[in-house]
């Protein structure tokens, strides 16, 4: 029941997949990019509207906006990448990030929760959760072209399972929770996704900072929710974010291929090759249907 509970508000949530200041002047080199970079997302649905604001400096590295109507900062090591997230007027939301010798991301500190990376030859292989004490470990594999294909998390005993198209792009995800007699995975429900050929440009914002192989670990509640394909929050919001957009989600019972039980439409609007705006309209097995829609902004450069 908690595993259906805890799907049943993802599918909600949809609707509604150096350490100081300093750091941040002490960047690597890096070269102006030409690209309109992303300024803003608003989300609406109904009367209610969340809006996330993205600032960079004179060389385009993102350094800091707002969140809920709160501003924050990055900062980063001497050579460029994430070491701390802070905002306004809340230190429980502070952020650290920490590296190996190898400079390797090993560590991420939050409030009273902790994320440790499990390395096995220079590749990340597992994920312990604290909240104090240990509360969960996630495990990764990874197929023959080095993509993760399976990822189990212990606390909610369910195990994900990823099929990718040519373009290296996630198209089935096969849900897996444990039997009754608590000694295998057994397939429940799978969903298959379809893709827009234009790139996710909060993709090419947030997994070079945030990310480490194929996972985002972001303090940012991050939009559209369609585009987390994975999401995992009992600590830090981590997630496998789409780089190519979403078109839609279908989601199925094990047992039949021709009964939809939550299906995700996206529809959006380009200008210049930019999205400009999408619109997710949401419908069930139930009869339920809603809609949001995102708007885009960006910053020339």
């Amino acid at each position: 029941m908690k595993n259906a509970f805890k799907i049943v508000i993802f599918m909600l949530l949809v609707l509604i997949s150096s350490c100081s200041k300093d750091d941040s002047n002490q960047e690597s080199p890096e070269i102006e990019s030409s690209t309109p970079k992303l300024s803003s997302l608003t989300a609406i649905q109904n009367t209610n509207t969340y809006a996330l604001s993205f600032v960079y400096n004179n060389m385009g590295k993102w350094i800091s906006g707002s969140s809920y109507n709160q501003n924050y900062t990055i900062s980063y090591t001497p050579n460029g990448t994430i070491s701390f997230y802070e905002k306004e007027g809340s230190s429980s939301s502070d952020v650290t990030y920490l590296y190996d010798s190898s400079d390797q991301l090993n560590k991420i500190i939050y409030d009273t929760y902790e994320v440790d990376f499990v390395y096995s030859n220079g590749k990340m292989v597992g994920l312990n959760l604290f909240d104090t004490d240990l509360i969960a470990y996630i495990d990764l594999t990874y197929n023959e072209n080095d993509l993760i294909e399976t990822i189990t998390d212990s606390n909610e005993l369910i195990r994900y399972t990823f099929t990718y198209d040519h373009l290296n792009r996630i198209v089935r995800v096969d849900e897996a929770s444990v039997n009754m007699t608590g000694d295998e995975y057994v397939n429940t429900y799978y969903r298959i996704y379809t893709y827009e050929n234009h790139k996710n440009p909060v993709y090419e914002l947030l997994h070079p900072t945030f990310g480490t192989k194929q996972i985002t670990f972001s303090p940012l509640n991050i939009l559209p929710e369609t585009q987390k394909i994975f999401q995992n929050s009992e600590t830090l919001d981590m997630f496998i974010f789409s780089e190519y957009h979403v078109k839609s989600i279908k989601r199925y019972h094990i047992s039949s291929d021709t009964t939809v039980l939550n299906n995700f439409e996206c529809q959006y609007t380009l200008e210049n090759n930019l999205v400009t705006s999408l619109t997710i309209n949401y419908s069930d097995s139930y009869n339920t249907q809603s809609s949001q829609t995102i708007h885009y902004t960006y910053q020339e450069p």
